[in-house]
């Protein structure tokens, strides 16, 4: 490594993300490890992960009615895809919130070697049943958005934990036809990062090509083959019914340690 280079490497991936998407250029920033800790209130930053970390709900939560999204086109993703015409050049190597998120899950969740609900080549160390929705908490420069945004959220309380995300790890309900599944949310997307009136609210998506993502395990447990329209709505924790989707449960917070 030359004297000056992890100095330097950080800064030549900002030049690179002042041409791109706002998208890309959150992702890049994430990735880099540029965004100190003093961004985030509850700095994410500042050390390595813990062990464990508490998910991104309470099951002391009073049951509430969450609105139910209908005739949502949802498409399919997975952890490690590689960048494509299909995602809008974005690879999933690193998700919104963990910057190696291949290694977070255990390898590359390939929708085409299934055994079961999982990957043939591993068992995965997070939740196999997952999915993506357009709104993340920071904005493209990485710092949390605006109140007026975030109070958006439900179950927003302005109270942030250590390397604890406001989104990360939620459930929703999935439904397509007749069949039913369950997920948390580990990623942001499709193809947008603030689509809070659709995400929170009773709009319908602002890219009509989708309104969510889902992992090769809920869209084969919903016998959705690459895309299909479905109806989803957040879910309490503790309305969760036993199924393949708690087999693993994922609880890990936000890890933007640099990829090697």
């Amino acid at each position: 490594m030359h004297e000056n280079e992890q100095y330097t490497a950080p800064m030549e991936k900002l030049r690179q993300a002042a041409s791109v998407s706002p998208r890309q250029k959150l992702y890049t920033l994430l990735a880099a490890g540029v965004i100190g800790a003093s961004v985030f209130a509850y700095n994410a930053l500042e050390s390595q992960p813990s062990e464990t970390h508490p998910p991104a709900h309470s099951t002391s939560e009073q049951a509430e009615k969450y609105y139910i999204h209908k005739n949502i086109t949802a498409t399919v993703f997975w952890v490690g895809e590689e960048a494509s015409a299909q995602n809008d050049n974005i690879n999933n190597l690193g998700s919104y919130w963990i910057s190696n998120w291949v290694a977070a899950y255990g390898g590359v969740d390939d929708p085409h070697d299934r055994c079961g609900y999982r990957p043939c080549d591993f068992v995965p160390k997070e939740n196999a049943f997952y999915f993506a929705l357009p709104f993340g908490e920071f904005d493209e420069d990485g710092n949390l958005k605006h109140e007026d945004r975030l109070n958006r959220i439900p179950w927003y309380t302005g109270a942030l934990a250590t390397n604890h995300s406001i989104l990360k790890n939620r459930w929703v309900r999935i439904t397509h036809k007749n069949r039913t599944a369950y997920a948390q949310w580990e990623d942001v997307g499709p193809f947008e990062l603030d689509d809070a009136e659709y995400v929170f609210g009773h709009a319908k998506p602002k890219d009509a090509r989708a309104g969510i993502d889902l992992s090769p395990a809920t869209a084969d447990y919903l016998h959705i083959d690459g895309k299909g329209k479905v109806s989803w709505s957040f879910i309490n924790a503790d309305e969760v019914p036993e199924g393949p989707w708690k087999k693993t449960v994922t609880t890990s917070g936000i890890d933007h340690t640099p990829t090697p």
